[in-house]
């Protein structure tokens, strides 16, 4: 009986054990390359509510991992639907329930034609 009342707690919390595990995953990783991550201004992320963070480096990927592992919040990230869609950053994404996003780049098409730049044929 306690291994049926086991199997249906692990299930009931399915979701938040796969992101607890993946950063756990994420930091060991992480603890690899870097010594040390240092968070300036911790103290002023409310405890409670919503918060928006916007990262500012080209390493997408990077960003969101360190906001993953240092931010005592559970984060969702928006992220594009064509790395969602990818095996294997698409499997961590969803892990820690990712929003996938359609791009008008990702699904442009590649077309035929001339531009004509100042009177110039190209």
């Amino acid at each position: 009986l306690s291994t049926i009342a086991l199997i249906a707690i692990v299930y009931a919390n399915a979701k938040d054990l796969l992101y607890f595990f993946t950063k756990v995953f994420l930091q060991s990783i992480f603890s690899i390359f870097f010594s040390s991550i240092e968070v300036l201004g911790k103290q002023n992320i409310p405890m409670h509510g919503p918060i928006i963070f916007t990262g500012n480096h080209m390493n997408q990927f990077v960003d969101a991992v360190l906001i993953l592992i240092t931010c005592p919040h559970r984060v969702g990230f928006l992220i594009a639907e064509k790395s969602f869609n990818h095996p294997v950053v698409g499997g961590l994404a969803k892990a820690i329930g990712c929003y996938p996003v359609a791009r008008p780049q990702d699904t442009a098409k590649k077309g035929t034609g001339q531009l004509t730049f100042e009177g110039l044929n190209v």
